[in-house]
Parts: C-alpha cells; structure tokens; sequence
C-alpha cells in the first residue's frame, strides 16, 4: 500500500485505483494505483520497490519535479542550470538504472574475489597468489613454484594461491630446509641428549638426571635413594654437584657420594617429622618454615602432612675431608680422642699409686718378721732317744 503524495502547497493530485475509483480521501492506496500532479508535469504510479517496501514511482527512468517526493530519488534530488531534475548517489555508489536508485558500482562486475569502486565504476581485484583474468573479473591461480624456482630446498607443490615445500624420503623439513633426519639434533639446545621423534627433536637427561621444570632443554641431578653418585667435572673432579637435600661426600678410594641429609634431626618440624629423599615431611608445620609449593587459604590447618625440600635449586657443594667424614664427625672424634687421653692418663696415674702403697707395705712386714725371731738350738734325734731308754 501506498501512503497519499506529500504535495507542496497549492498542489492537487488526482488517484485512480486499479479497479477504477478514484478518491483522495483514502488513507492508502492499493498497487497500481495510479496519481496525476498536472501542476507538476508529473504522473506516477504505487509499485513495489527493491527492498520489499511500496512507493510511488514513474514508468520512465530518471527523476521527476524535486518538488515532488525529493524527485524519487534514493539519495538527492538536484536541478540543473535548466531546472531539469537528476538524482545523485554518495561517495562510492552510483546511481542505478531507473535513475533515481543508488547502486555500488561492483554489484553489477560481479568480482571474483575483491572490488574497489572508483567513481561511477568499479575495479575488480583478486588475492595474494591469483591474477585477474582476461574477463576482468575471475581470478586464475599463480602457479608459484614456475613463477619463482628455487621456492623450496628440494620438491615444491603448487596450492590454490600458494605453495607447499616438501622433502625427499630421510629428510625432514625444518623451518623451511630440508635436513637429514638423523642430524636434526645438530639444531638443538639440548644441555646433555637429544633424540629425534616423529621428525623432530627432543632434549632427554642422562641416567640420573631429569628435565628441568623451569626450562625443558636443561636437566637437574635426581636421586630417588639414600645415596647417589655425585656429578663432577670429567676434566677435574674437583667440582661436584648433588641434588637437594643431599651433601657431598669423598670417601679414602676416591668415590664422591651424595648423602641424603636427615633435616629430622635439626628439629625442623615442631611436631612428628619423617625424613624424605632430599627433603622431609612435618604432620605439623612449624610457623618458621615455608613450603615450598604455594598454598590456598583452603590449605591451612587442614593438619595434612607437609613436604619441604632443603634447597629451592640444585646448589654446588665443597667436597668434605677425605674418608667419608663431615665436619661433626670430626669434631666428635677429636673430643673423643681428648677424653680416651684423660682416662688413659688418670688409670696410669692410679696404677702407679697403687704399685707405690703396696711396696711400702711389704717393707714394714719385713722389719717385723726380723725383729721377732730367735735362735734355738736343735738337737740330733738319736741323743734324745738315748735319753729314754
């Protein structure tokens, strides 16, 4: 439907519906219902327009009196230096074929891939890897590996708009270069091993050793039980290394041993405490000690046992005394060698006060057994017997 004209001032109009009334008191007015402005030179009819709405059009192309509906034009109506009416579109539209409609100048190319309108007219373009073809407005693939040779290393595969680089059997594409696939390691920022895996490489740790959390492509010392060897410089060994944890240990027969540290027996816990491989486990944590793992406030009181290790990162340790024996030990070996002294001192001395008093006693018995013997004659048997017979 159709609304009534918005006529300017001192301006009639005569309506004539499709079945041959005519009334200009109608509110609206059916298609093809045609509208007669004889002050205006103009006649028009109600037809559907291209956005699905009705409006008020001529039969001829081009725009009416300005007066009148803006000239029908979609954008503006303008008059010449004649006063004849034309209509114009903005910037980057065109107008349309009825010369009143706006229209982009590319809806009518029908591009391919890309158009840029240019004024009235349009310009079709394509995308990276296809040129335009002869009808200006399809795109034609650039077979790149015959426009450019030398693309690729060793086989180059054109693709719709672009290329493809691949590689002989036993090579390995590898940021763009083909490389043998037992030498991909050569690449590598591996601290110890490296090995290839599905065409790639990938840092692995000596026995005894494990990736690092923190950086992948270096390896920390692991040891799982109460002693390990230790890891020394091969040209000195002087420098050692030990896990956390653990102390260093050099033993007479030239063996460096990792020993795990009991910390239980530093009252690190304030309550039970149960000592770990490099590290140890407290029921209760002492308010002094921080785990080493953050906790959440859910965490706290839980009354859980709580794991802490001796050392954040693995740390160089000074090489102890040879034979196996820390500086505790030593220390308890010189006080004991101390004491053994004062003891063997202090029997001696009692020893020889005994040895005196007793040669002092046997003397004095001496002088008395001396003193108190007489001489007695003795005489034979045979006078005796005589004598009583």
């Amino acid at each position: 439907m159709c609304a009534p004209l918005a006529l300017p001032p001192a301006t009639d109009a005569r309506y004539t519906t499709p079945f041959g009334a005519g009334d200009g008191d109608l509110p609206a007015f059916p298609p093809g219902t045609r509208a007669e402005v004889p002050s205006l030179d103009a006649t028009l009819e109600c037809r559907a327009r291209t956005n699905g709405s009705w409006g008020w059009s001529a039969a001829a192309p081009g725009a009416w009196r300005c007066q009148l509906e803006g000239g029908g034009c979609e954008w503006q109506c303008q008059e010449d230096g004649q006063g004849r009416p034309f209509c114009t579109c903005p910037e980057g539209t065109a107008v349309g074929p009825d010369g009143r409609g706006c229209v982009s100048p590319c809806a009518e190319l029908r591009c391919e891939h890309l158009c840029q309108p240019q004024g009235d007219r349009g310009l079709c373009l394509c995308e990276e890897g296809y040129r335009l073809d002869a009808d200006g407005r399809s795109c034609a693939d650039i077979d790149d590996c015959r426009a450019q040779p030398g693309l690729c290393s060793q086989e180059c595969v054109n693709t719709a708009g672009g290329f493809r680089c691949q590689c002989f059997p036993g090579y390995t594409l590898v940021e763009g270069n083909c490389i043998k696939t037992e030498n991909l390691c050569f690449r590598a920022t591996c601290q110890q091993d490296c090995v290839v895996v599905n065409g790639t490489w990938r840092c692995v740790c000596f026995d005894g050793f494990a990736p690092d959390p923190k950086d992948p492509h270096r390896c920390v010392r692991l040891c799982n039980r109460p002693e390990c060897p230790a890891h020394c410089d091969p040209h000195t060994g002087d420098t050692c290394y030990c896990p956390d944890g653990y102390i260093l240990q050099e033993f007479d027969d030239g063996r460096k041993v990792c020993t795990d540290i009991d910390e239980c027996e530093q009252d690190y816990c304030d309550g039970e405490c149960r000592n770990l491989f490099g590290g140890y486990e407290c029921a209760t944590p002492s308010p002094g000690l921080v785990d080493s793992a953050p906790r959440g406030p859910e965490d706290e009181g839980s009354g859980d046992p709580m794991l802490y290790s001796t050392t954040a990162t693995p740390v160089l340790t000074s090489v102890p005394p040879r034979g196996g024996r820390s500086p505790g030990t030593l220390v308890a070996i010189i006080v004991s060698t101390v004491l053994a002294f004062v003891a063997f001192v202090a029997a001696v001395g009692c020893l020889l006060k005994r040895l005196r008093s007793a040669k002092a006693g046997m003397d004095y018995k001496c002088q008395q057994v001396e003193a108190g013997v007489g001489m007695e004659q003795v005489r034979p048997q045979g006078a005796s017997h005589k004598q009583k017979m």
